[in-house]
């Protein structure tokens, strides 16, 4: 059964990488053309622009994942169906659940990864895909941003320091 869990899982992944390709160009491409006249109204270099979109993809892969999946399953699915592979394993003696497995852990197991990237990776690239909009695309000066309850501070070693909460009256 591994050799017909690695043909299942290729077929996938295949169909998987080509959806997630599409999906972030289109959406880099709708982006583009809503900021191109921001960028060129701030003289914006190239290597600026690739940086805010490079820093762009990891919300856009998160945010597109899961259609990804469910239209990669469908698809290669779809297409071992069309050319009787289905009904071929299936004659075989084995079930549609035992077909399926594949695709479901494979699921399950993007699930938790995007889950874990979701809260880790993405707000990270975010605040960098934002800090090179305003700072060197925009170029905002650097400052100290505090509200009541949280402090950020970014010292000369270009370290961020962050306060939960402070009490001034102590």
């Amino acid at each position: 059964m591994k050799i017909l869990d690695r043909y299942i899982l290729k077929k996938f992944l295949t169909v998987l990488f080509f959806n997630i390709l599409a999906f972030v160009v289109i959406f880099v491409v709708i982006d583009l053309i809503e900021n191109l006249d921001k960028f060129l109204s701030a003289d914006a270099t190239f290597l600026q622009v690739f940086l805010y979109y490079f820093y762009y993809i990891p919300y856009i892969i998160i945010l597109t994942l899961p259609i990804s999946m469910l239209l990669s399953s469908l698809f290669s699915l779809g297409t071992m169906a069309q050319y009787n592979e289905l009904i071929a394993i299936k004659s075989a003696g084995v079930s549609l659940y035992r077909i399926l497995l594949p695709v479901f852990a494979l699921s399950l197991l993007v699930s938790i990864i995007t889950g874990l990237a979701g809260e880790t990776i993405v707000p990270t690239t975010n605040r960098l895909r934002l800090d090179v909009y305003r700072y060197d695309i925009k170029k905002e000066a650097r400052q100290l941003q505090t509200s009541r309850n949280q402090i950020a501070i970014q010292d000369e070693g270009n370290r961020q320091l962050y306060i939960q909460f402070y009490e001034s009256n102590r």
